[in-house]
């Protein structure tokens, strides 16, 4: 139920916003390889699916854009994800950083402790 919510929240922010530039057939192969599982390597400001780079910062506008690292800006902005995409996008990067930063955290306890040994 929560998922609903979440997508009537996008919808209507995107909406609200003139920030959906809908496209069904980009639409589509983003939605097919989230359905796939395939792999989602996320870093601060984009996210590569399948190799392919998308703009996953300030959710959910501009979510889910093409990234271009060159030419004009509002160039990804021709095409857009459906609510329903953007927020399945959003759950699988939000999944991935909650590993990354538990990783980070046992990693630091683990040096931390080591360190108290050390000094005992």
């Amino acid at each position: 139920m929560k998922t609903v919510f979440e997508i009537i929240y996008v919808w209507l922010s995107n909406l609200m916003y003139c920030q959906t530039k809908f496209d069904a057939d980009y639409n589509a192969k983003i939605g097919s390889w989230l359905d796939e599982g395939k792999e989602l390597i996320v870093s601060n400001h984009t996210s590569k699916l399948n190799n392919f780079e998308i703009w996953t910062a300030n959710y959910p506008f501009s979510y889910g854009y093409p990234y271009y690292r060159s030419g004009s800006l509002n160039k990804g902005k021709e095409f857009g994800l459906s609510a329903r995409n953007i927020v399945r996008l959003e759950q699988r990067v939000r999944k991935i950083k909650a590993k990354e930063i538990e990783a980070d955290f046992v990693n630091e306890k683990k040096q931390l402790l080591e360190s108290m040994e050390r000094s005992a």
